[in-house]
């Protein structure tokens, strides 16, 4: 609700001010020209405020600094176009192996060891590429085999998942 919203950002406000003032307190040297200015208290948000993380690393890095718990939201795959679904009924035969583009080299050595494992009656077709696919180029393949790699590749399967591609 609206009420406990804003004291737990008065909250957080108060001890990220506490422990800015402490840092200062025990660091005198950071009293320097070009050191940002201390920690004001701001006016408390409208009760109808949302507060989240974006990431579930974030939201517990500010519950380790200030006590205070939020939510983890990943919004990021909403633009993706609504055009670019994957349609089951097409029957490709083609399987995407994706991962970062050639910028890994253990990823890359993974493709290439599925690539040349498959059986050669296998009914599936293994295609491995590092060109920039769009999603709607990727939503016409069966399937994608996903190598993570670190968050973009968690947040490349949220974008699979909204797609609707087997992942």
């Amino acid at each position: 609700g609206g009420p406990e919203l804003a004291a737990a950002l008065d909250a957080l406000l108060e001890r990220l001010a506490r422990r800015h003032r402490r840092q200062h307190q025990e660091h005198p040297s950071a009293a320097v020209a070009g050191t940002p200015p201390p920690l004001r208290r701001h006016r408390r948000p409208p009760s109808r405020g949302v507060v989240f993380a974006t990431d579930p690393w974030q939201a517990e890095t500010l519950f380790f600094h200030t006590g205070v718990r939020v939510p983890s939201i990943r919004p990021s795959n909403l633009y993706v176009d609504r055009s670019c679904i994957h349609d089951a009924s097409r029957g490709s035969k083609q399987v995407l192996i994706h991962h970062d583009r050639g910028r890994c080299v253990v990823c890359s050595v993974f493709a290439q060891v599925l690539l040349r494992s498959l059986p050669e009656q296998y009914p599936l077709q293994l295609r491995h590429t590092v060109d920039y696919l769009s999603f709607c180029a990727m939503a016409q393949f069966r399937a994608l085999v996903l190598i993570p790699h670190g968050n973009v590749m968690q947040m490349f399967f949220r974008e699979a998942a909204n797609m609707g591609l087997p992942t």
